[in-house]
């Protein structure tokens, strides 16, 4: 497995945060540690978007998983949870992408 560098980690979060900070609301977390998930919530046409920014790798979960199932048609959708992830590198564009499609 590969290590993730601080560089990285930080280039990772921050472009992702630039795509979310258009559409989303960063959720304060008072103390957060560097290696801890960045928050924010997203109203889409699917109902509330919670998502999580990690090292390398974004954890969406859509709280309403039958309005979902109707709307998302990008991306890897669990139809029975309502986890939508993007893993790996260079997944932001294509999760921004994807997120435009369902934005509200």
């Amino acid at each position: 497995m590969r290590k993730i560098t601080k560089k990285f980690r930080d280039a990772f979060q921050r472009e992702a945060c630039t795509v979310l900070d258009i559409l989303g609301t960063l959720v304060p977390i008072p103390d957060r540690m560097p290696e801890e998930a960045i928050e924010y919530t997203v109203t889409t046409r699917a109902g509330l978007l919670k998502v999580y920014i990690y090292d390398d790798w974004i954890a969406c979960r859509f709280e309403d998983v039958a309005k979902a199932r109707e709307v998302v048609r990008s991306g890897t959708l669990n139809p029975y949870s309502g986890k939508w992830n993007w893993h790996g590198l260079g997944v932001v564009p294509s999760f921004a992408a994807a997120l435009r499609e369902v934005a509200a």
